[in-house]
């Protein structure tokens, strides 16, 4: 009889102790998939947060020049050197700069002669003087959302030859797949671009590719 209850008591004890350790190895399991969760949440957003290089063989700045007083208008393209955006956890834009190749300027409404004509004298001393000033420069100061646009009001800091310019316009930005896709269209005058001719005022229709740095 004794050696019968001591055989029941052990096996007793072997129950509770197989019970308290898988109710152990639950806890410690729904602690790990916690724990695996908010990993995979923070790396995520750590992936979306940070710096985006400009693809400037995917980028594109289309211009527009016309004179106020007559019906006198041209279109262009120029294109970036380099540049990036700034980019928070949560996948909002927070800053970016930007560098423009003056002397990439170039017409596409004219052809032949009038299109050299007008580009030699868009890049002359008379207008952008690209031999001194090659380089043109966008600085963003504030990137503030806009819900009901769906965008952001951008105000920045341009540079065109020897002219600094606090210039402010509506942007759209998407991120996704460590891809940046963003547009605006900013108009300037002859005074922003630092010109005191033709052309009087000025579209830019930007179209910006960046993949994360």
């Amino acid at each position: 009889m004794k050696i019968r209850m001591f055989f029941m008591l052990a096996l007793l004890f072997a129950v509770i102790a197989g019970c308290e350790s898988e109710t152990k190895g639950g806890e410690e399991s729904a602690e790990n998939t916690t724990e695996n969760t908010e990993s995979a949440e923070a790396t995520e957003n750590a992936e979306a947060g940070g710096a985006y290089m400009v693809d400037v063989g995917q980028s594109v700045i289309k211009w527009t020049g016309s004179k106020t007083e007559e019906d006198d208008t041209h279109t262009g393209e120029i294109k970036l050197k380099d540049g990036k955006l700034e980019m928070d956890a949560e996948g909002n834009l927070t800053g970016g700069s930007f560098s423009i190749d003056m002397l990439s300027l170039i017409n596409t409404d004219l052809e032949g002669g009038m299109k050299g004509d007008i580009e030699t004298h868009l890049k002359s001393a008379d207008f952008f003087d690209v031999d001194q000033f090659g380089t043109a420069t966008f600085m963003i100061k504030e990137a503030k959302a806009d819900a009901e646009a769906g965008g952001y009001m951008i105000t920045g800091e341009m540079k065109v030859k020897d002219l600094s310019q606090e210039i402010t316009f509506m942007a759209m930005v998407a991120e996704e797949g460590g891809k940046v896709q963003a547009n605006a269209d900013i108009e300037l005058t002859q005074e922003d671009m630092g010109l005191q001719a033709f052309p009087a005022k000025i579209m830019l229709s930007v179209n910006l590719m960046a993949n994360k740095g």
